[in-house]
């Protein structure tokens, strides 16, 4: 790795030529498995011309000739014959388990039903991400641009108004995919506004401050190759930041400062936008064609990126609607007071936490209530009304409390709750 000469050894020396080798491309691959394969230990047999021969072709992208050996060697160090795309999901990442692998057919089915049970009044989105997700199980993912099926397991762009569902959905794959919420990694790209801020993403080149310590996107990844990566607000990063997600979205991998190669293959990738948000009009008819329209907008015109609009596919750009359905506000409202339920069972041994006229209180909290807030503001509207008052009369009536339900009622025309 020249990264790791100094350059004063190199520089202006007569002595020293730089010769850069290539990876073996594919017709070398192939050459050096038709050498080679018989000295694999897996469940498969690989013979040339075989579809395994042709699958792990495609899959040694990116290997080096001394990869290929180690693989095999690896293959023997195994105390059983495992199959070749799990040997080689242990050499790249250590794990001899893939949750990709992990899921069943039967698991897969159930998805769609799981997503609206965490995101409400968004059907038509969650519809689509499951279809990208299918795609991925059946390990057809990418084809469409290349035949290496390096690329991410799925490309998705949320686009819509603020607190209406779109890190949620994101944090509910993760959650459904890879069992933790954890496993969904955030990017604020307000955060990465500058021309340099690349640097940031994947690390500093050599000589520069920072340079040891990589770069926050690869060493996630790398950290951490089975995830949902979600990059918040993308239209507020700096364009030169998108020439990264180019690469990303076209070989599913990225070079980083040290010159070590971080592979996005098992991801899921999510951008949100905020894009024609705050022009839209409430009762615009045609929400998906406005979206849609703005967003291609934003990266022919604006950006010039057409290619980086091309590469997430328009079928992939996913507007979320205003949530203006007082029974999904209501059923968002339900499942924000939920986690005070448990709170309050688990501090202060409170045995339930009940709503008088579960129904009427709902919509006595959602009066008045602008609908352009999303469920965010819905959220905010439980703590003003609802929380904060709650801990006020809990600061006095706690040690009284366990072992006992607490009934939240109304009785009074104006908005005011009283605890009992």
């Amino acid at each position: 790795k020249l990264e790791a000469i100094p350059s004063s050894f190199y520089n202006g020396n007569p002595a020293v030529s730089l010769v850069q080798i290539p990876l073996p491309d594919r017709p070398e691959r192939a050459e050096i498995l038709r050498s080679c394969c018989s000295s694999f230990r897996c469940e498969e047999e690989i013979t040339p011309k075989s579809a395994v021969f042709e699958e792990l072709t495609d899959a040694l992208d990116g290997y080096s000739r001394r990869d290929i050996a180690q693989l095999i060697r690896l293959s023997h160090a195994e105390r059983e014959a495992l199959p070749i795309r799990k040997l080689i999901s242990i050499y790249k990442y250590g794990e001899k388990s893939s949750p990709w692998e992990d899921l069943s057919k039967e698991r897969i089915a159930r998805l769609e039903e799981e997503l609206k049970s965490q995101v409400k009044g968004q059907d038509h989105v969650l519809e689509r991400v499951v279809k990208v997700i299918r795609k991925a199980f059946t390990g057809l993912s990418g084809l469409q641009h290349s035949g290496k099926q390096q690329m991410p397991k799925g490309i998705l762009f949320f686009v819509g108004p603020t607190g209406v569902g779109k890190t949620e959905t994101a944090k509910a794959l993760a959650r459904f995919l890879f069992q933790d919420e954890d496993a969904c990694i955030r990017f604020d790209m307000s955060e990465y506004n500058h021309e340099h801020s690349d640097q940031r993403l994947v690390g500093a080149p050599p000589g520069y401050t920072g340079y040891e310590e990589g770069g926050q996107l690869t060493n996630a990844v790398r950290n951490r190759p089975f995830s949902v990566l979600l990059f918040d607000e993308i239209e507020k990063a700096h364009p030169r930041i998108l020439d990264k997600f180019l690469q990303i979205l076209e070989d599913g991998r990225l070079t980083d400062g040290k010159g070590e190669t971080v592979s996005f293959s098992e991801s899921v990738i999510v951008f949100t936008s905020n894009i024609g948000a705050s022009e839209v009009p409430e009762d615009e008819p045609d929400l998906n064609t406005w979206f849609k329209e703005r967003v291609s907008r934003h990266f022919k015109m604006e950006l010039g990126r057409p290619e980086l609009l091309n590469r997430i596919g328009l079928q992939n750009i996913l507007p979320f609607h205003f949530l203006k359905d007082e029974a999904v506000l209501k059923a968002i409202m339900k499942s924000k007071i939920k986690p005070l339920r448990e709170k309050l069972k688990e501090k202060y041994a409170i045995t339930d936490l009940l709503l008088e006229d579960e129904d009427a209180l709902l919509g006595k909290l959602l009066q008045g209530y602008d609908t352009r807030n999303g469920g965010r503001g819905v959220a905010n509207r439980l703590d003003e009304l609802v929380i904060e008052p709650l801990a006020e009369w809990l600061f006095d009536s706690a040690r009284y409390l366990e072992g006992r339900k607490i009934v939240i009622s109304c009785p009074y025309e104006q908005i005011r709750f009283t605890f009992q």
